[in-house]
């Protein structure tokens, strides 16, 4: 941990729970099916209550295939994190799912202080 860390991190996750949304992270995981056993795994859905701040994305930025006009850009602090962030999880904002399109970590030295993620409809 260097010293960035030790200030910048607190900095973000303070930041973002006084200012950000409670929106929903929904993990799922597939089932799979073993053809040798001759079973099959259920699949499962975990959802985690989070803040997030929430915004439009810069237009310069629109390219109209990972980033759109109806985008949302949401900052979240790692510390809210307990689990991996993934392409195509969804994120629930006011009971509409979004996609996770892009993942951007920002890292305030060794460690990650915030991601901002670029979510779709």
């Amino acid at each position: 941990m260097t010293s960035n860390d030790k200030w910048a991190l607190p900095l973000a996750t303070k930041l973002i729970k006084k200012s950000g949304k409670l929106v929903t992270y929904r993990k799922v995981v597939e089932g799979s099916y073993d053809g040798e056993t001759d079973t099959s795994i259920i699949g499962s859905t975990t959802d985690y209550a989070i803040k997030a701040l929430i915004q439009k994305p810069d237009i310069r930025l629109i390219d109209n295939n990972l980033i759109k006009s109806t985008s949302l850009v949401l900052m979240i602090a790692s510390s809210d994190i307990t689990f991996n962030i993934e392409l195509q999880d969804t994120i629930l904002i006011e009971s509409i799912g979004y996609k996770v399109s892009v993942i951007n970590p920002t890292y305030s030295g060794e460690m990650i202080a915030y991601y901002e993620l670029v979510v779709n409809i």
